[in-house]
């Protein structure tokens, strides 16, 4: 199983242009449809209009001299409003969305773009933080994995098409926050047993404490290039007293850092 159809959302920010660069090698790698897609809202100035056309033209220029098969699509509204019906008329498989300058995840606050894409997007959506402006050479990727099989098919396809897309090496990541959890999960062995029959090179590192505290001294210390979160399925009780990791790398990352929601999936 591929995907078929990626859209990244391109706009303003010149990070939309480094994490279209992600979706761009995926797609690439898949031999995938790529939509570079923005969303004119309400109360946008000319000036960042502007650039966010530029931004698509030169991605349009850039995947075309790869190759990819790309199509650029403009509308008129809020992207939150937009995007969902747009992934159903185009049949989009993967969407690629930026997290603008201040915006949070994981505060289950609905004044968020983020926060209604979640819930709203049908397909698998991968939100981004970028920390590194240059063009993307992931060579290490860290997954952490929890207790629970916090992984599914479609984070399987995502994971080892990056992998693939760039040829770098999965390092899948366990956190025991309990002295009975120490011994690597059978959830997180599956998940690299499967990795490996994909061609894709995949290790597993474990850490004991906090998750958050240990996915970032994993990231520093290890030097990752890049980190891919699953998408939390704690509820607001949970969040409170036992803390949101993916919440805490996505506010404050220590490098580029991918949130994956697959499909069909709500938090």
């Amino acid at each position: 199983m591929n995907y078929h159809t990626i859209l990244t959302v391109v706009n303003e920010h010149t990070t939309s242009i480094v994490m279209a660069r992600y979706a761009m090698a995926l797609a690439l790698a898949g031999n995938a449809q790529l939509i570079l897609y923005t969303a004119h809202g309400g109360g946008v100035n000319d000036v960042l209009l502007r650039r966010g056309n530029h931004h698509r033209e030169y991605l349009n220029t850039l995947a075309t001299g790869l190759g990819i098969s790309v199509t650029q699509i403009v509308t008129t509204g809020r992207l939150h409003t937009q995007l969902p019906k747009l992934v159903l008329e185009q049949h989009v498989d993967a969407v690629f969305y930026h997290m603008a300058p201040g915006e949070q995840y994981g505060n289950n606050l609905p004044r968020e773009t983020v926060y209604y894409l979640l819930r709203g997007v049908r397909c698998d959506l991968v939100v981004m933080r970028v920390t590194d402006m240059g063009d993307p050479h992931p060579g290490h990727i860290l997954v952490p994995l929890g207790n629970r099989g916090n992984s599914s098919k479609y984070h399987l396809l995502f994971v080892s098409g990056l992998a693939r897309a760039f040829a770098a090496e999965v390092i899948l990541f366990h956190v025991a926050t309990r002295q009975r959890d120490r011994e690597i999960p059978k959830c997180v062995t599956l998940f690299k047993e499967q990795l490996a029959q994909s061609a894709v090179t995949v290790q597993e590192r474990r850490g004991a404490g906090r998750i958050g505290e240990e996915i970032g001294i994993e990231a520093v210390t290890r030097h990752h290039d890049l980190i891919v979160l699953g998408a939390s399925n704690r509820g607001l009780f949970r969040k409170l007293f036992f803390g949101n990791p993916a919440g805490m790398i996505m506010g404050n990352p220590p490098c580029n850092s991918m949130l994956f929601r697959p499909r069909l999936v709500l938090v």
